[in-house]
């Protein structure tokens, strides 16, 4: 009987690993301008003819300011439209949320270098008559909003808001917070990995418990959920992931722009608590606001957590 079961698993294991190798040789498929415009968004055709695909929401006519910004990993600038577009017009401020190649609607780029981002994202600031701006990233956003901040400094960039930030590779060593799992070096384990993550639809208990202790945000695991498959295509994971694991070709240390507001949590099992406190300690004109409200990477989804980020933007 034992080795009955056990012949049926190695059987199955060996169809689901054809089938993994199958989906990585595929191409990804093509994107179409409309489903990006059928979502609220808008799209620029960069100089490769890559579609860069982003979102304009708040005030979009009498604004105060602009604040670029990137989503965490998986998601896109949707999430940022539908989550914070009153907020954003109860301060006039313009929202531009751009999604990162290989998330939503924007296209792959194979072996893309974190310190090239601003070049697809000075296409977008052209596009939408940008001068002066405030860059804001969240987790995997992070590192995409501090190569925007290096690269532009205070003579555009007047503001930088990280939350829950990442350290650039080689520091994130030599502090301990390096979570090798998420970075292995064989493509196929990549593919097994993103079917077996997607399968599972993998929930942190941090999240979970956030859900229970404050119901109304049960939303926002439909949104999120709604924004991950937008177009979802394993080769952009696989590239996505490799920019979080590479060097980024840029240090944060040279950063120089007016202010610079880091908030994390004391608890945060993804990107851990010493990220932050050394970007705080090495970025010119940090500050940072740690979060105490007990629900890791997640905490600033937090009512009144979140109040406080935006009472920071106005």
């Amino acid at each position: 009987m034992i080795k009955r079961i056990l012949t049926i698993l190695i059987i199955l294991i060996a169809i689901y690993a054809q089938y993994v190798i199958y989906k990585s040789q595929q191409d990804s498929p093509p994107i179409n301008p409309e489903d990006i415009l059928k979502d609220g968004g808008k799209y620029v055709i960069l100089k490769d003819n890559r579609i860069l695909e982003y979102f304009v929401f708040g005030e979009t006519e009498n604004y105060t300011k602009t604040i670029v910004e990137f989503a965490g990993y998986g998601t896109t600038g949707r999430i940022f439209k539908i989550m914070e577009n009153e907020q954003y017009k109860k301060r006039k401020i313009r929202g531009i949320a751009i999604s990162v190649p290989g998330f939503g609607f924007s296209s792959i780029k194979v072996k893309r270098q974190l310190k090239d981002w601003h070049l697809d994202v000075d296409e977008v600031l052209k596009v939408e008559k940008v001068d002066k701006f405030w860059v804001k990233g969240q987790s995997f956003g992070t590192q995409h909003a501090m190569e925007i901040a290096h690269h532009y400094g205070k003579k555009r960039v007047s503001k930088l808001i990280l939350i829950t930030p990442f350290a650039p590779r080689n520091i994130a060593k030599e502090l301990g917070t390096l979570n090798e799992i998420s970075v292995p070096e064989s493509d196929w384990l990549k593919n097994i990995l993103f079917y077996f993550i997607q399968s599972m639809r993998v929930k942190f208990d941090s999240y979970k418990r956030l859900i229970n202790d404050y119901p109304e945000l049960e939303r926002l695991t439909t949104i999120t959920e709604e924004d991950i498959v937008r177009n979802l295509d394993h080769k952009g994971w696989k590239e996505n992931n490799d920019v979080v694991c590479s060097d980024w070709g840029f240090d944060v240390r040279e950063i120089d722009v007016d202010e610079v507001l880091i908030f994390y949590a004391y608890d945060d099992d993804l990107t851990h608590p010493k990220n932050a406190e050394w970007l705080i300690e090495n970025i010119k004109n940090a500050k940072g606001f740690c979060s105490h409200a007990g629900y890791g990477h997640f905490s600033f989804a937090v009512p009144k957590e979140e109040e406080r980020i935006y009472s920071m933007l106005e």
